[in-house]
């Protein structure tokens, strides 16, 4: 799923102590992945994408995958709410 990598590092360089390096390892990628998504270079799983929500405390996800189906937004809605 494609997520929006420049709303994705401008989310995080504004958390606390949250470089890339701990938040890839929060989520339990590599950083060249995390870097990858900010830049926009690789899509992200919808887990993926949910746990990143949840990391950064992302209340709407949409705000990550602006481009989403809705098909793509319910299948990210139910996985948030399991």
């Amino acid at each position: 799923m494609e997520i929006h990598g420049p709303t994705l590092r401008a989310i995080r360089l504004r958390t606390p102590n949250m470089t890339a390096t701990r938040a890839s390892a929060c989520i339990g990628v590599s950083q060249p992945t995390w870097s990858n998504w900010e830049q926009g270079r690789r899509n992200a799983s919808a887990p993926n994408i949910v746990a990143i929500a949840d990391l950064l405390r992302i209340d709407d996800i949409r705000v990550l995958v602006p481009y989403a189906t809705p098909s793509e937004l319910s299948t990210l809605h139910e996985l948030a709410a399991a």
